[in-house]
């Protein structure tokens, strides 16, 4: 599935030089939630994780399940009741869960079977010991082209305001820097999410949680599905 990002207001965007490396610290494996710049200040260009995309989506999935209480239409028609894919992970023989809060509907599913997943734990690329690759990949998020820019060109450095939230009073700033899309040549990105057999339950969730989502960056966007054309022998 090929999909089409658009920004509709300036974008922040932080320089990989400046994210942690250390591997313990949370912001370091996240990415923090901006896209990244790769290259030289004088040679490079904006990107966005596939991660970011993720999370985005799952949190549009979450809001979307929980207005429907919990269950969802699969490409048959039928409505599927979801669980809430609270489920463990395990890295080097150790189990940890989720950790950001997940919001909660109705049904009181019981997590799913590995061998029979409901469309959000296929979303969530839930998988048994027997399949070895990921079910559902969410690639990076690109330029439609090659042109790189300089940094101080496109993303200026912004100061912004911290607002007390009770008082309405800005109490700190901070510096960000924030591509404008009025540029046409980083306004628009494109990637690729990849769904494997064992997670076409999960279809039409993600194209609706793609629809759904309406910020990224700290910005407002739009997520489209490119449709391939038809050919003229199909038609």
């Amino acid at each position: 599935m090929n999909v089409t990002l658009t920004f509709h207001e300036p974008y922040r965007v932080v320089k990989e030089s400046d994210l942690p490396r250390d591997k313990g610290k949370f912001q370091g494996h996240r990415g923090q939630t901006f896209a990244r710049w790769h290259g030289s200040k004088d040679s490079g260009r904006p990107y966005i994780t596939g991660f970011l995309l993720r999370s985005a989506v799952l949190r549009a999935a979450e809001r979307l399940l929980s207005l429907h209480s919990g269950y969802w239409k699969d490409l048959s028609g039928g409505n599927i009741r979801c669980c809430h894919g609270e489920f463990t992970k395990h890295i080097k023989g150790q189990s940890y869960p989720r950790k950001r809060p997940t919001m909660e509907w109705d049904t009181n599913k019981i997590l799913c079977d590995l061998l029979k997943l409901c469309p959000f734990c296929a979303l969530l690329g839930r998988r048994s010991k027997e399949v070895k690759d990921k079910i559902i990949n969410f690639g990076n998020l690109s330029l439609p082209h090659e042109q790189k820019f300089r940094l101080q060109d496109i993303a200026p450095l912004q100061t912004l305001n911290r607002f007390d939230q009770h008082t309405g009073k800005a109490f700190d700033f901070f510096h960000v820097l924030e591509v404008d899309p009025e540029d046409e040549r980083v306004k628009t990105f494109t990637g690729e999410i990849t769904l494997d057999s064992n997670a076409q339950s999960a279809l039409t969730l993600l194209q609706s949680a793609l629809k759904y989502v309406d910020r990224l960056c700290g910005a407002t966007c739009t997520i489209e599905e490119v449709v391939p054309p038809q050919s003229e022998n199909s038609q």
